[in-house]
């Protein structure tokens, strides 16, 4: 029976990247396994698509892995709710599309957008911003970038 909180690690695939392997990280993985076994707390593994198969081949860590989630892009519904839960200032539902649109679901670029949004909306004292109100803006580099085609690891 598991107790206590769970240990959440992410960038787990900075320990399973092909390039890196390493002693550091296959020591780092049996930490984590020992962690889970005698501190009977779950861990939580976070990781870019592809992790599962490093993760699968280790018998020894797979064996104790009870569920492997996938992640999909948010959907317009789901970026409406972390825009009512996180932000400060409300956001329209013209920007909360454009920035669904502009990101394209990336959860990660989302939550950047919607710090820009905010940003925007205190500076202007605006307790919504509309779409109207950004106008053309970007809402950052990485946000930029990602709406032209950028791949992942380049934001």
């Amino acid at each position: 029976k598991t107790k206590g909180r769970p240990l959440i690690v992410e960038e787990i695939d900075a320990c399973t990247d092909p390039q890196r392997r390493c002693g550091y990280c296959y020591a780092m993985l049996e930490v984590l396994r020992s962690i889970h076994d005698k501190a009977r707390r779950p861990v939580v593994l976070v990781g870019m698509a592809g992790v599962e198969k490093y993760i699968a081949a280790r018998t020894q860590l797979a064996r104790r892995i009870q569920q492997a989630v996938r992640f999909a892009p948010a959907d317009v519904e789901d970026t409406k709710i972390v825009a009512e839960v996180r932000c400060e200032v409300g956001i329209d539902d013209g920007l909360i599309q454009k920035l669904h649109a502009d990101t394209r679901g990336n959860m990660g670029l989302i939550v950047v957008g919607m710090s820009d949004i905010e940003q925007f909306g205190r500076t202007n004292r605006l307790k919504v911003v509309t779409a109207e109100d950004w106008g053309e803006r970007a809402f950052s580099f990485a946000v930029d970038a990602w709406k032209r085609g950028g791949r992942r690891e380049d934001i």
